[in-house]
């Protein structure tokens, strides 16, 4: 059994008890305190004492020891190098920081230095959660770090995906309006001074952030401006003019980190985007859960609109349009943009489909590749990746312009303008095309990637490598015939290099020529021996063999340099290629399920015909009954309130119209027959039941909360969804909440509102304000049973149908009958709520007192019938048989 070590460093262990190589290895995790090290040990990244115990519980990997201190082994885990990233990976998903310590010098330099000198080695990287670039570290969407800096009550939030090259800014004015915004962005990592915020458990119980911690010098604003200047040229540097000082610190802040955990090297980023809080549709953090706009309620991404709706090819097209559809615009002109690029692929679709679909579908992550090739963690596979995505964007072009261009607007055309006015990406494409072979190892350090005849020197010392198997082959052969050993052998490998191998048998011939053999190596079974010709060849080859790499080498740092020069036209080609994907995308959703253009306004308009909910469709595509939605008379908005059963259809309602605004604003095309829409800056959704046990939020007080933000942030030109406001409390509580919240909506925010009830007193309302239209779903009851039509028309609901809907449910016989005679004895008093508790109670003791007396009548007569003399054995047991069951069905 191994018991691990808790080590707390000293002198003493430092100098005596431990080995050189853990002496090392505690001086570098002292550096790192809050990372697990990767420590590079030959073939195999080892980690030590508490880090091995943690690695190997949580990669599930075997937990082996490495020596002892104090008596007790100490603990030691591994993973192959050649692995290391699919490890990795599952360490920073599982929110764990990693320094990746790599060995900075060859195997035969600590000789030199001294007999007892190690191999030095140096922490190259720190990975976090936050800074990921590896493919199998991420998943498709955006993977964001994000700073924050603060002076008195305002707040600069900067945060980038360092994989793509993203990054934003955003200035905001309360601290709950910067903790929105957290929660909306949902970094990966959060860095921040200790104690910023006064509470800070709301980051506590959200286990999808990790909060790093850092000291004063990551905020000081002469260094951020500095760190700032340091990765946008001269030509770009002069947006720093137009930010603030906080906006500054908060982008420095974020820039130096990068800096920190990349060894001082940082991917070309773009420009920061200034995220302005009237630029989108306001949607928050609850609405997008409620609405399942990414991901369902459960948490899977099926069942989502991005899931219905996504057709896109490439992994930038797929987070483009979760982008979009999370942050719909308000600009008419800017959605009619997108619009119009999406009526281009749909008209000519029948044209496009086949061969743009297959341009795109072969489309690499380019952004993502040229961030790594940044970092110094890029391969050969990246500047092909980079070259393909390339050469496609010149396939797609050619295409898309051998179609009459006059079809789309004049805003749109430059998508399809030449953005390499000098020419540069087309000779990148040429060099890539030239240099690259097209089977390519992860590693330039692995070598054979470059063509033959790009370079003449890497071609010559290639012929010689290539043709060293034939020279070896002579040697053995002149070898055998000069000795007379018919097994003699010419083997390799990397300890030795290349050596003669004979039979023990054979070592009396070896000895009459000693002059001509040096001795190298005994084994049980084999004697190894070198020659001075052999020696000289060996060296050739070897050394063949380090020119060719060191060549390669070469050439692939010249060519990183190339792409890293054309970095900004290599991002937007990048982003046209994303936006192509999503309008696209957009039109083949459009054609699979006959959704339609919307026709925007800047009034009060929102008039849907024959609309319907993405994600239902897609489940219930045959039978899916589609409705209408008007909420504006002329100018004026109108509150629709709406009564019915459970299960007729009033959720999916509610949320089919919130979703066909939002892929209206996002620029898409939307399930239904006609749609005309005003724009809305707000888009509000409660709907659904939840707790926040964690945060001590009982069901009724999330209600109440997301109730409370939505009118006090609500405008005239928002849209506001409510279903079963009040449920959480009494009766009498619920419908006066319910009742003050919509006079609240319908007297002072004045907006468009859909509100579903089972308070069927409500529907007096309409009464006295001429904005409320009672609507409600049809149901059919036949034979006791209901029918679900899930078609919406005007007024308002007779009943519930809770006790016919919870019979459909199987709720027990016994159940619903004494419900319904709850039931009707409720509705004839019209009882108080303790009134009523005390009369159900009556009611339902009398009634069962009735029903066992008259079951005792029945079974007393049925008794009283037998005539005894003439019954026979078995009618005997026949009757006994059907009073058991009597009995049975009585009780």
């Amino acid at each position: 059994m191994i018991f691990y070590v808790r080590v707390k460093i000293n002198k003493k262990m430092l100098k005596n008890n431990l080995t050189p190589l853990l002496r090392q290895y505690l001086e570098i995790k002292e550096q790192n305190k809050e990372c697990l090290i990767f420590f590079r040990l030959g073939d195999f990244y080892e980690l030590f004492f508490e880090d091995a115990v943690t690695a190997s519980k949580h990669l599930n990997i075997t937990l082996t020891k490495r020596g002892s201190i104090d008596g007790k082994d100490i603990p030691m885990c591994g993973v192959p190098h050649q692995h290391g990233d699919t490890y990795l990976a599952k360490l920073l998903k599982q929110r764990f920081k990693v320094a990746i310590c790599e060995q900075v010098e060859r195997q035969d330099e600590p000789i030199k230095r001294g007999q007892k000198e190690i191999i030095k080695r140096k922490v190259v990287r720190i990975a976090t959660p936050g800074t990921m670039t590896q493919e199998k570290e991420l998943g498709v969407g955006n993977n964001y770090l994000m700073s924050i800096s603060k002076k008195e009550t305002f707040f600069s939030l900067a945060w980038g995906d360092i994989s793509t090259g993203d990054i934003y800014v955003k200035e905001c004015f309360s601290e709950h309006e910067a903790l929105l915004k957290i929660f909306d962005v949902n970094p990966s990592e959060l860095l921040l001074k200790k104690n910023f915020f006064k509470k800070n458990s709301v980051f506590e119980t959200n286990k999808n952030i990790t909060l790093t911690f850092l000291g004063e010098e990551f905020f000081e604003e002469v260094s951020a401006k500095e760190a700032l200047a340091s990765i946008y040229n001269s030509a770009n540097s002069s947006f720093l003019k137009d930010l603030s000082k906080l906006e500054i610190q908060s982008l420095g802040f974020l820039i130096k980190y990068v800096l920190h955990t990349q060894n001082k090297k940082v991917p070309p980023f773009k420009l920061p985007k200034r995220e302005n809080y009237f630029n989108y549709l306001k949607i928050d953090n609850a609405s997008k859960r409620n609405l399942e706009i990414i991901r369902s309620l459960n948490g899977e991404k099926e069942g989502s609109l991005l899931d219905c709706i996504n057709f896109t090819k490439t992994s930038s097209g797929e987070r483009l349009l979760s982008k979009d559809i999370t942050q719909p615009l308000i600009d008419i002109k800017k959605i009619k943009k997108r619009q119009g690029l999406v009526d281009f692929f749909y008209k000519n679709y029948d044209y496009v489909k086949k061969d743009i679909s297959e341009l795109l579908s072969i489309v690499p992550d380019i952004s993502r590749a040229l961030s790594r090739i940044s970092l110094g963690r890029g391969g050969p596979k990246d500047l092909y990746s980079i070259f393909l995505g390339l050469k496609n964007y010149k396939e797609i072009k050619k295409l898309l312009k051998s179609i009459d261009i006059q079809q789309i607007s004049e805003e749109n055309f430059f998508y399809f303008l030449e953005i390499d006015n000098g020419g540069y990406l087309r000779n990148l494409i040429n060099l890539l095309q030239k240099s690259l072979k097209e089977k390519l190892p992860l590693f330039s350090r692995e070598g054979n990637f470059i063509k033959l005849g790009f370079d003449e020197e890497l071609d010559e010392l290639r012929k010689y490598r290539d043709n060293s198997k034939k020279v070896i082959l002579d040697i053995e052969a002149s070898n055998r015939k000069n000795t007379g050993i018919n097994n003699l052998k010419i083997k390799y490998n990397n300890f030795l290099g290349y050596f003669i191998d004979i039979t023990p048998s054979s070592q009396s011939i070896m000895k009459k020529y000693e002059s001509e053999y040096i001795h190298r190596q005994t084994l049980k079974n084999s004697i190894r021996y070198t020659s001075k010709e052999l020696i000289e060849v060996s060296e050739k080859i070897v050394s063949a063999n380090f020119k060719i790499l060191n060549i390669e080498n070469r050439i692939f740092e010249s060519l990183v340099n190339k792409v890293k020069k054309g970095s900004d036209l290599i991002f937007k080609v990048s982003n046209i290629i994303s936006r192509l994907d999503v309008s696209f995308s957009w039109a083949s959703y459009s054609k699979k399920y006959n959704a339609t253009k919307p026709f925007l306004t800047n009034g009060k308009d929102y008039d849907i015909e024959g609309g319907r909910h993405p994600s239902v469709e897609k489940s219930h595509n045959d039978d899916f009954i589609s409705n209408n939605c008007k909420l504006n008379k002329g100018e004026r908005n109108i509150f629709k309130l709406i009564t019915g059963p459970n299960m007729s259809g009033k959720s999916t309602y509610l949320r089919q119209n919130a979703l066909i605004l939002i892929m209206a604003q996002s620029g898409g095309f939307c399930p239904a027959q006609k749609v005309k829409l005003g724009i809305c800056d707000k888009l509000f959704c409660r709907v659904g039941a939840g707790d926040e046990l964690a945060k001590g939020n009982s069901t009724f007080m999330v209600e109440m909360i997301e109730t409370a933000a939505i009118l006090n942030q609500a405008t005239e030109n928002s849209f506001v969804i409510l279903d079963e406001i009040g449920r959480g409390t009494s009766t009498y509580d619920g419908i006066s909440i319910a009742w003050a919240t919509i006079e609240f909506i319908i007297k002072k925010i004045k907006c468009k509102a859909l509100f579903a009830t089972h308070y069927h007193e409500l529907s007096a309302l309409s009464e006295k304000y001429e904005e409320l239209e009672n609507f409600t779903f049809r149901i059919k009851e036949w034979q006791q049973e209901l029918i679900f039509l899930h078609e919406i028309v005007r007024g308002s609901a007779e009943s519930s149908y809770g006790i016919q809907v919870a019979k459909k449910a199987g709720i027990p016989e016994a159940v619903i009958n004494e419900a319904k005679i709850i039931m009707k004895k409720i509705k004839s008093k019209g009882l108080n709520l303790n009134e009523q508790d005390k009369q159900i109670k009556i009611e339902y003791d009398k009634n069962t007192n009735d029903n066992f007396i008259e079951s005792q009548k029945t079974i007393i007569n049925k008794i009283l019938e037998i005539n005894l003399e003439k019954v026979t054995p078995i009618k005997a047991i026949n009757i006994l048989y059907e009073i058991k069951e009597m009995i049975k069905n009585k009780n």
